[in-house]
């Protein structure tokens, strides 16, 4: 009897430590399924858990800053992060000591949406189709990626037969990553402290220098999406969209810092502020969307960003005929798109969204985001 005692509640406490790491992850996703890979999840390795503790894996807490990391980044020479995702022996995949098969596989056995909570599968586990992403480990073909003619090119990238893979855009070990930034993403469903999804300044793991490109990008804006995409950019022998870029202004704006409307009522009036997350935390919702016309002076001179018309697909209002913008609230209520009334939905660009073209709306419905019917010629 003493020891059946003692063996039940060490065996509730493995268990309770193990689903805790699960359900409270504050950089990876909240997801409902085992880890069969990972060392620090393994089945029946409460060691593990109760002698690195979570922040090992979960949570860890940059000093004086909101900044809150799991395994990438911020190692020490007392570093239990290693082996979250390395193990020395009996690796189950072939590269650098990984456990999946590819840099994607290794990358899913904490990312994986089958649960409908990772990156990639969301969407299909809530019953829709997928309208646009990026295509891991199945394309080396760049859509405008020919900055001389503006058509499609080619490239080797870090997958699979040179298939673009998850470390052509990020890094895994947070080296030389942009400058942090606040999303719309919102992670965990369980309450603060445990879901700092929409406290959390991120540099999302982006490169400076995503899929080789040789210039340093410092900020999340036009120019990090044109080192893949370079012929999207406005020039002289191709006809696109003017864009904001390092090229055509001395100071461009970039996702944390462009012009937004003041409020998600009818108003001209633009702030400076950030692209994405919740007003009520930090961020302008889905006013930075409308650009109210005539441009107001911050606008002035200024063209739109990638990301101004690329984003997580949702509805964010319109200008009437006379250039008055009128933001519809972000209301973002759970998780990973539980809720369809959610707006946006599912916060999971640039990986997968349900427009095509990866475009925030479709048809008229985009262009009338800047472009009153009262101003056109």
């Amino acid at each position: 009897m003493q020891q059946r005692t003692w063996f039940l509640p060490s065996i509730i406490a493995c268990a309770v430590a193990v689903s805790f790491i699960v359900a409270s992850s504050a950089y990876g996703y909240d997801e409902n399924k085992p880890y069969p890979y990972m060392p620090s999840h393994a089945e029946g390795d409460c060691n593990n858990c109760h002698t690195n503790g979570c922040d090992s894996c979960h949570a860890l807490h940059l000093p004086g800053t909101d900044d809150y990391r799991g395994p990438h980044g911020l190692y020490s020479s007392a570093t239990a992060k290693c082996e979250v995702c390395h193990t020395v022996h009996d690796a189950g995949g072939t590269l650098k000591l990984l456990p999946g098969n590819t840099i994607n596989d290794t990358c899913l056995t904490c990312h994986d949406g089958t649960a409908g909570n990772g990156v990639y599968g969301a969407l299909v586990a809530r019953g829709l189709t997928v309208g646009g992403g990026h295509s891991i480990d199945s394309t080396n073909a760049v859509p405008g990626g020919d900055a001389a003619t503006g058509g499609s090119s080619t490239r080797v990238f870090k997958g699979e037969g040179g298939f673009l893979t998850c470390t052509d855009c990020h890094s895994p070990h947070e080296t030389d990553t942009v400058a942090a930034f606040f999303g719309d993403r919102r992670r965990s469903t369980r309450p603060y402290p445990m879901s700092r999804s929409e406290v959390t300044n991120s540099t999302k793991l982006l490169k400076q220098k995503p899929t080789g490109a040789t210039t340093s990008v410092l900020e999340y804006g036009s120019d990090w999406c044109l080192a893949c995409h370079a012929g999207r950019a406005s020039g002289d022998a191709v006809h696109n969209h003017p864009v904001e870029t390092a090229s055509s202004t001395a100071n461009p704006y970039v996702y944390r810092n462009l012009p937004v409307v003041n409020a998600d009522t009818p108003t001209s009036v633009t702030v400076l502020g950030q692209l994405g997350g919740r007003p009520a935390i930090r961020g302008s919702g889905n006013r930075g969307y409308l650009m109210p016309y005539p441009r107001t002076v911050q606008q002035a001179g200024h063209a739109p960003i990638c990301m101004q018309c690329h984003e997580d697909t949702r509805d964010v209002g319109d200008l009437d005929a006379a250039g008055v913008a009128d933001a519809v609230p972000s209301v973002v209520t759970t998780l990973d798109g539980r809720n369809a009334a959610d707006n946006p939905r599912f916060q999971n660009f640039p990986h997968e969204t349900e427009n095509a073209y990866m475009v925030i709306e479709n048809d008229d419905d985009l262009c009338l985001n800047c472009h009153p019917t009262g101003g056109l010629p």
